[in-house]
């Protein structure tokens, strides 16, 4: 293995709770590459493999990359490949196993040819990652964040920039699975709850996620699989599904209710839709799933009294 000289720093930026580094290494024979490292801003949380599909399995997950998108004086020349092995973690519903880094940072590496001589090269990248907790909750996914970097010759100043993405290529809202409407207006979808649950007598749980999420599914599925849980929360709450996505993250809806850390994300509204109570998922659960014990306790807790 050779030994890579550097690194000499091109970009620094912070979003969704992965700190990214972007730096250009050199080794001895003068070989070089662009190193990303992704390092989740908390403990416990994971990032997902290079080899994930670009919108997941199924539009749940997003893979780690490094892309060069546009270069004056460089060009890949080799592989990209990642610091650490990925694992598989199966998800139930899911064919294809996802495969995730363990947790903790991980740092992609592009090998590059530089051919601009005494003259600085440049390149556009982009960026795409998601972090997910071990212990219930994932955070958006950053997909596509474009980096303009300027490559130095040997002994020049780094610099970066960030490019903003043109309209054309943002990314267009998809149907939900679970129901979280990217296309909905939450204002509507909570002026109906109001409507059904005092009509009712019910209390109000609003959930807040995306089809991106994987313990978004995780909580589906468990209802599904605990139908006499599920018949309570049918019996007591109105649900409504807000979606949540970096493009789409409905911040005038949700800036009325406290800071989430992470999604899934409850709030129990009673039936004129005041808070009550703001519950982190990841409170509910017991290792990889959710706890049946803890989210009954928990809407038991919750329900109106002398709903039927």
């Amino acid at each position: 293995m050779v030994k890579m000289i550097g690194p000499i720093q091109l970009a620094e930026f912070e979003e969704n709770g992965v700190r990214v580094v972007i730096a250009l290494e050199r080794d001895a024979k003068a070989d070089a590459c662009l190193a990303a490292t992704y390092t989740p801003r908390a403990p416990g949380f994971h990032l997902y493999d290079s080899g994930l599909p670009r919108t997941g399995i199924n539009g749940v997950g997003r893979p780690t990359l490094l892309e060069i998108v546009t270069t004056r004086g460089i060009e890949p020349s080799g592989p990209l490949s990642a610091s650490v092995a990925p694992l598989e973690d199966r998800l139930v519903g899911f064919d294809a196993p996802f495969t995730i880094y363990p947790d903790g940072p991980v740092t992609l590496r592009q090998p590059i040819r530089i051919s601009a001589g005494k003259q600085s090269a440049t390149a556009v990248l982009a960026i795409t990652y998601m972090a997910c907790s071990s212990h219930g909750v994932c955070l958006p996914p950053v997909e596509y964040h474009r980096l303009a970097v300027t490559i130095p010759p040997a002994d020049g100043a780094a610099s970066a920039q960030v490019v903003t993405l043109d309209e054309a290529e943002e990314l267009s809202a998809a149907p939900s699975a679970l129901g979280y409407n990217p296309d909905g207006d939450p204002f509507v979808g909570l002026a109906q709850a109001k409507t059904e649950a005092t009509q009712s007598g019910k209390r109000i749980l609003l959930e807040v996620g995306g089809d991106w999420c994987i313990w978004c599914h995780k909580l589906d599925h468990f209802f599904a699989e605990n139908p006499d849980v599920a018949d309570f929360l049918d019996q007591h709450f109105v649900v409504l599904k807000v979606h949540y996505s970096t493009q789409i993250p409905n911040t005038a809806f949700l800036s009325q209710y406290p800071p989430v850390a992470g999604y899934p994300h409850i709030f129990m509204l009673d039936a004129q839709g005041s808070l009550l109570h703001s519950q982190n998922t990841g409170d509910l659960e017991t290792g990889d799933h959710h706890d049946r014990a803890k989210v009954f306790a928990f809407l038991r807790q919750w329900a109106a009294e002398g709903t039927s």
